[in-house]
């Protein structure tokens, strides 16, 4: 079966949510719309020194999300980080500051350059939060494993939140877990899964997927498409 072939549920643009205005944001985020947003504030969002925040990517999709999602008035702005062009939103109000630092403690969240940071705490929908740091942490090429070029699926992250995303994604594909890998530096850490393991992977994140980056989704399943990877049973 090839990836091709699959009868998946289209890429759904991001629908604008309306956060409550209370502590109990615990009963909006765990929903599939709001982990997926979770795992993008987690794999983008920065703090400035002034205690405000700032989101930015060279996909202006993620930022028009976020946006969108905690209905920010603020207008992200092109500019250009190491050559390159991003969009960049600053959250700088009152109201959404505080709103992110309520949401913020009681999942855990620790800034970009943190030593260790660590999965969000509590109950959440799993596959979005991990569909959407894959989508902006993973990398998908074709490699060359025992020599045959094969698909494969990298997605990097701090080591405390790799080895929760590695067990977890064993959990809910039935797959043995990685073995970490080493990257340039000591926090980053890298999965890699291989064929059948990454078509796996991809199809358990994306199956009947209500939000997802189109972009992103077709890059990290372009590998796939041309491959044989049959005699796997789809979830």
């Amino acid at each position: 079966m090839k990836l091709a072939e699959l009868d998946l549920p289209p890429a759904h643009p991001p629908l604008a949510l309306s956060p409550p205005d209370t502590e109990s944001e615990s009963q909006f985020w765990p929903g599939e719309q709001g982990s997926y947003l979770l795992g993008v504030l987690w794999g983008a969002i920065g703090c400035a020194g002034d205690g405000t925040y700032w989101l930015r990517h060279q996909d202006r999709w993620y930022v028009d999300f976020v946006r969108d999602s905690l209905l920010i008035s603020q207008q992200a702005r092109l500019v250009r980080m190491d050559s390159r062009p991003q969009w960049r939103l600053r959250i700088t109000k009152s109201g959404d500051v505080a709103r992110l630092n309520r949401l913020f403690a009681t999942y855990g969240w620790s800034p970009r350059r943190s030593e260790v940071r660590w999965y969000p705490n509590g109950h959440l929908h799993d596959r979005a939060f991990i569909r959407a740091w894959v989508e902006l942490h993973g990398s998908a090429d074709v490699a060359v494993s025992h020599g045959r070029k094969t698909p494969r699926l990298r997605i990097y992250g701090n080591v405390a939140l790799v080895e929760t995303i590695n067990h977890t994604l064993s959990r809910n594909t039935g797959l043995p877990l990685r073995r970490v890998q080493r990257t340039g530096n000591e926090t980053t850490k890298a999965l890699y899964y291989l064929g059948k393991t990454m078509f796996r992977v991809l199809d358990g994140l994306y199956q009947h997927a209500t939000v997802s980056n189109p972009q992103a989704r077709t890059r990290l399943q372009t590998p796939i498409l041309g491959y044989n990877i049959g005699g796997y049973p789809l979830s």
